[in-house]
């Protein structure tokens, strides 16, 4: 198997590469010629390079497609397949563990630490959220219910870096980023197309003023919607939209078509 024109760029560059593929389109393969470029032109160690994948299974592949490129094209260099067994090709939570364990004072973790599997870690998480919860103070609950701070908490816990600079910034800020997300999110619902289509379709069914589709449903949701795209009463038109019924009403109080329409108000 050949490199590409595009491949033999990536693989032979001097500087740093972002290679974009999908599947089963060679980056594999490249990465190995890349890793035999920098034994053979650069002439590293591969003690001196780092390798890593996300499973163990690529991971494995990638060292013995590199064994295999260094067998083949360096057959006199039996010392660089000696030092193949040692290098670090691994995937980068091995990497990671290696730091750690090299430099556990840096890293901030005892030196006798373990790596729980997937299943210790969900049933850690689940034990420490509760425990976390039962000791916070009431007057919390009084603010936040205890379902919301639950929530918080694990959504927290899913990038605990990004949540302890997030709360290093102090509470001065909160509000602003608040506000800001609250008004990125209203305009990508006001721009999506479903939101454009039950719009318009509001707006060209009318029922009889006597059905209770439409004084419980249509009637609400324009207006609702109409504040929402005024920017006012957003919490409380979002939960009239979020409490409209459709299962309601008589089709004979409704033009022809309307009963074919559906909408969705979730």
């Amino acid at each position: 198997m050949s490199l590409t024109e595009q491949q033999q760029k990536a693989a032979y560059a001097n500087g740093n590469v972002a290679v974009i593929a999908g599947a089963g389109t060679g980056k594999t393969y490249m990465l190995a010629e890349r890793y035999l470029y920098h034994l053979r032109v650069r002439e590293f160690s591969p003690l001196e390079i780092v390798a890593v994948t996300y499973t163990e299974k690529a991971a494995a592949e990638l060292r013995s497609r590199i064994r295999l490129l260094v067998s083949q094209k360096l057959p006199e260099r039996s010392d660089l397949l000696a030092e193949l067994e040692a290098a670090q090709i691994s995937t980068i939570h091995a990497l990671a563990m290696r730091i750690c364990r090299e430099h556990p004072q840096l890293a901030d973790v005892p030196p006798d630490f373990t790596v729980l599997d997937k299943l210790e870690g969900i049933l850690w998480v689940s034990q420490w959220l509760d425990e976390a919860l039962d000791s916070l103070p009431v007057e919390l609950y009084e603010k936040i219910p205890y379902s919301l701070m639950s929530q918080s908490l694990q959504a927290l816990l899913k990038d605990p870096i990004a949540a302890e600079k997030a709360i290093a910034q102090g509470t001065e800020k909160w509000q602003q980023l608040a506000q800001e997300l609250q008004a990125k999110a209203l305009s990508e619902l006001l721009q999506h197309l479903t939101w454009q289509q039950v719009r318009m379709t509001l707006q060209t069914y009318v029922g009889l003023p006597s059905d209770r589709l439409e004084v419980e449903t249509r009637q609400p949701a324009l207006q609702a919607m109409n504040a929402l795209e005024s920017g006012e009463n957003i919490t409380e038109s979002l939960s009239v939209i979020g409490g409209l019924k459709i299962n309601v009403g008589s089709k004979k109080n409704w033009p022809e078509g309307a009963g074919q329409t559906h909408l969705n108000y979730s």
